[in-house]
């Protein structure tokens, strides 16, 4: 692997000249967790050559030995991951994973990854449940997040969504550290306005921001919305062709 420019803090790179922008946490969260990858083919849009960067949910379930990567020694664990259909049927999956961090976490988390085609590296990770319980990026919000995945034409299915939550509710978080949070996640899917990727919700539709709009506007202040005309429309076009029937199954 190679790079170009080596930053020490977010940067926006252009023509050769580095220039630190200083982006709202949260909204990050929400971009990097539309980055999904799909078991079959990745993510088009977060891999350069034989390296795909996404988000995942996951339970460390502890080591269970070494490994190596880019001439690192990591530790190599267990983890119960959990895959998604564009129905919202919800599978656990159990991964292994490199990790440089060997003690092994009592919660649930997101964890940011890197695959090279034969390991799935772990970057770094957030306890969810945490930011949960402090109301800065709900349980709800990171679901929902990362089922935009699924959308048509910046729609997304209410009922695989609605799916895909009570799945999480019932076979991971009232098994576990996370039951006292059942309630509070199932009166949340009724505030769907506060996730801000959601625009509108008419009947079993789910009306979606796209990441790269609400990047865009975000970053410049104003109300979000779909970018119709601005100055990334066409990305925000390329953005909906590609994604739309990509992603048939996927980590949560």
């Amino acid at each position: 692997i190679s790079f170009d420019k080596i930053v020490k803090t977010i940067s926006r790179v252009s023509d050769g000249n580095i220039s630190p922008i200083n982006p709202n946490p949260i909204d990050l969260l929400y971009v990097f967790s539309t980055l999904k990858f799909d078991l079959q083919k990745g993510n088009p849009f977060s891999s350069y050559n034989n390296y795909t960067f996404f988000s995942a949910f996951y339970i460390d379930m502890g080591e269970i030995g070494e490994g190596e990567f880019l001439g690192r020694r990591m530790y190599r664990k267990q983890g119960k991951f959990y895959t998604v259909t564009s129905k919202g049927s919800l599978h656990p999956l159990p991964l292994e994973f490199l990790d440089l961090d060997k003690e092994k976490g009592n919660s649930l988390y997101i964890g940011y990854f890197i695959h090279d085609g034969n390991n799935f590296v772990k970057l770094n990770a957030i306890d969810l449940l945490e930011y949960h319980k402090k109301g800065t990026f709900t349980i709800n919000a990171y679901i929902f997040s990362s089922f935009l995945v699924t959308q048509r034409d910046f729609n997304v299915d209410y009922q695989g969504f609605d799916k895909l939550v009570s799945g999480f509710v019932n076979n991971i978080l009232s098994k576990g550290v996370g039951a006292k949070y059942v309630k509070d996640v199932f009166e949340r899917e009724g505030l769907l306005y506060e996730i801000p990727l959601v625009k509108n919700v008419s009947g079993n539709t789910i009306s979606i921001v796209d990441p790269i709009s609400f990047w865009y506007y975000r970053s410049k202040g104003e109300e979000v919305n779909v970018c119709e005309s601005c100055e990334v429309k066409d990305k925000v076009e390329l953005w909906n062709k590609i994604i739309k029937n990509y992603y048939r199954e996927f980590l949560l």
